[in-house]
């Protein structure tokens, strides 16, 4: 049995913490004779000591915790240590407390090589609980993540941003049209050759017909014509040659052409089209969701979601955002959110209500969102004011990652 089975893992970690800090505030508190431990500042730890400034800042970070958790999260590893107790041994710590910092150093490389991914493993442990700094490791490991990314696609986006807009069907008082307006923003290839993906038009639901329900934004069919649902306005120029192709899940893909773009110019792209019959309009024995997923693609630096209600639909609540790494596209658009806690759902990303929020429509990631809807739905023969706007974004998001926008719907009355 091991030794630890009656102890959590989390009353471990801080057990050592403790004892950890406590060996590192006696041991330098000696070695700077007579200082008091709270007292230490890293200025005396480089002075006196000689270690460099960030080992220096690290310790006196870690030391000042409140918490034990966030002082582990900030220990030097086992190596910082190690040449943390040489500097003290060399400026005559005594062997007592050189001895603890021995032991607990000890600890804590064994505890390290109790998982396999060593220090990254254990602080995405403690990450887990510590909501703040679960933010900020993930902020970081999606940073991480968009840079390797962007390196072996050759390719980047500042910001994929897509907007639904609901309204009530055209042709079944059952179900919701629905319009699409998405904009890849300040994209450009990084790389000779590199495939440039600007949108895909996907099936939705089991209908071997859905080609058939698609047409612009202002309704008009678009037969096998999909570069019709390009709205100039919303393009630089010059616009860049297009590509259409038919993906291997019968999706169709519009790419920049790879002689049309040069490396390191950038383009921005707008795509709208409206959907005939998209949702379901009331809640079903199968079904008390409707949802709309949205996927990055590419590389970008953010992904925003804005999701437009007309005023005559109505849905219980507001909509909730989930974000999944596990459901590959197309999926079924009535099923309904994964639990918090259920491995289908990594995050949940908060939803704005933008018609109370000062801003508006304004947006941090994208240009001139307002003059979008005015486009969008002058096109359709209406205007913003006649939805509810809300909005979701992710930064960096994952290239195969989901950012789903799910609305409650309400019985027949």
């Amino acid at each position: 049995m091991s030794p630890h089975t009656t102890t959590s893992l989390e009353d471990r970690l801080r057990a050592l913490a403790d004892e950890l800090c406590t060996a590192l505030e006696q041991t330098l508190a000696e070695a700077l004779h007579s200082a008091e431990a709270g007292s230490i500042r890293p200025v005396q730890l480089t002075h006196e000591l000689g270690l460099n400034k960030s080992l220096a800042s690290r310790v006196i970070r870690a030391l000042h915790e409140e918490d034990s958790l966030r002082a582990l999260r900030g220990i030097p590893t086992p190596q910082g240590l190690q040449l943390i107790h040489h500097a003290a041994r060399k400026a005559q710590a005594s062997d007592a407390v050189l001895e603890r910092l021995n032991r607990a150093t000890e600890a804590y490389a064994e505890l390290l090589s109790e998982f396999s991914g060593g220090r990254t493993d254990l602080e995405a442990t403690l990450a887990g609980w510590l909501p703040e700094e679960r933010e900020r490791a993930e902020r970081d490991a999606r940073r991480s993540v968009f840079r390797g990314m962007t390196t072996l696609c050759g390719t980047r986006a500042g910001t994929v941003y897509n907007s639904i807009y609901l309204l009530p069907s055209s042709e079944d008082p059952e179900r919701l049209d629905s319009l699409l307006v998405a904009i890849r923003q300040d994209v450009r290839r990084l790389r000779v050759g590199a495939p440039l993906l600007v949108m895909s038009f996907g099936p939705f639901r089991d209908d071997e017909d859905w080609r058939s329900k698609r047409r612009t934004l202002g309704g008009r069919e678009v037969q096998e014509d999909p570069l019709s649902f390009l709205l100039p306005d919303l393009c630089s120029h010059p616009i860049p040659k297009l590509e259409v192709t038919r993906s291997r899940c019968d999706a169709t893909e519009i790419r920049i052409a790879e002689d049309s773009l040069d490396v390191n110019e950038f383009a921005t792209l707008g795509l709208g089209c409206r959907t005939l019959g998209h949702f379901e309009r009331f809640a079903t024995p199968e079904s008390r969701y409707g949802c709309m997923p949205v996927r990055a693609g590419r590389p970008a630096e953010a992904l925003t979601f804005d999701l437009f209600i007309h005023r005559d639909i109505v849905i219980e609540g507001d909509p909730i955002a989930t974000v999944s790494l596990d459901h590959p596209l197309p999926r079924r658009l009535d099923a309904e959110p994964p639990a918090e806690g259920s491995p289908d759902r990594t995050t949940a990303p908060a939803v704005i209500h933008l018609d109370a929020h000062p801003s508006g429509l304004s947006s941090q990631d994208v240009r001139s969102c307002k003059a979008i809807a005015e486009n969008a739905t002058r096109e359709a023969g209406l205007q913003p004011s006649d939805f509810r706007k809300f909005r979701t974004r992710i930064e960096f998001p994952i290239q195969s990652e989901e950012l789903t926008l799910w609305w409650r719907l309400p019985e027949r009355a």
